[in-house]
């Protein structure tokens, strides 16, 4: 796979980078198995075949890109862009063993999808990943000058915080001095993605909201995946160790009582977005 230069990284999408970076291995090997639902919901509202140009922003260790690349080949092909250079190894060595080679992997700020052409692509995916981009209508407006005239656009995110049992039993206690754990659900309100994809340009959105529960195989598994979420890494991370043991032995309680033997859940709501362009 070819290796492409570092293009158009602002300096949010740079700190951005260095986070991902960090937690990409244990990412990869925690929240994909996690996240596998929401990526097929992804796969399945995309609607590929075979000779679609798919580009998927901020692919992470690209899930979404090695699911949709072997639905639209031969003649297709799916490019997967992040900031994060560690993510996108691990994305393209993904590929290389699973023998993908319809898909490339780009390192782009996706509010500045540079060297990548107007009018290509007839698909464009966004996976859980929209909430967190400094440049949010910026960003949009980015996939939407990619997209092919009638193209689609597939964008998920987390819904509203009072659905999302990881902000009701752990966020209230870090979000002191952290507001990007709130803004992880600021676009899960009535009405504000749809706002959103519209002042973007785009038309004829329709949304969907879908409840689901991760399954965390034990409580110690719950904390393992925590430190593969950046912000509440970090904001634990911050605690005086006191609090961080009382926070942490308040909430193992909890999930301790959860327990069954399908394991843990911690529900959770997502909001998945189709939108065309005109």
């Amino acid at each position: 796979m070819q290796q492409v230069s570092k293009v158009g990284i602002s300096p949010g999408a740079a700190r951005e980078q260095a986070a991902f970076d960090a937690i990409a291995d244990l990412y990869d090997r925690t929240m994909v198995r996690l996240f596998s639902p929401m990526t097929w919901k992804v796969v399945e509202l995309a609607k590929a075949q075979e000779g679609d140009k798919v580009l998927d922003v901020a692919t992470g260790t690209g899930s979404v890109a090695l699911a949709l690349a072997p639905i639209v080949r031969p003649t297709g092909f799916v490019i997967g862009v992040d900031v994060s250079q560690r993510m996108l190894d691990l994305a393209r060595n993904s590929a290389d063993i699973r023998g993908i080679d319809n898909i490339d992997f780009m390192r782009r700020d996706a509010a500045s999808l540079a060297r990548l052409p107007t009018n290509e692509f007839t698909i464009v995916t966004c996976g859980l990943s929209l909430q967190h981009f400094d440049e949010k209508e910026q960003a949009l407006k980015e996939m939407l000058r990619t997209l092919a005239p009638g193209g689609r656009l597939i964008v998920s995110v987390w819904g509203r915080s009072e659905r999302n049992e990881l902000e009701t039993l752990l966020l209230p206690s870090l979000r002191e001095g952290h507001p990007e754990l709130r803004s992880a659900y600021a676009l899960g309100d009535e009405g504000v993605l749809e706002s959103l994809l519209k002042g973007a340009g785009f038309r004829r959105i329709k949304t969907e909201r879908v409840e689901g529960a991760f399954k965390f195989r034990s409580v110690a598994a719950f904390w393992d995946a925590l430190q593969a979420m950046p912000g509440p890494r970090k904001a634990m991370e911050g605690l005086a160790p006191s609090d961080r043991a009382a926070l942490e032995e308040k909430t193992s309680a909890v999930l301790a009582g959860r327990a069954t033997d399908e394991g843990i859940k911690v529900g959770y709501e997502a909001v998945y977005a189709l939108a065309r362009k005109p």
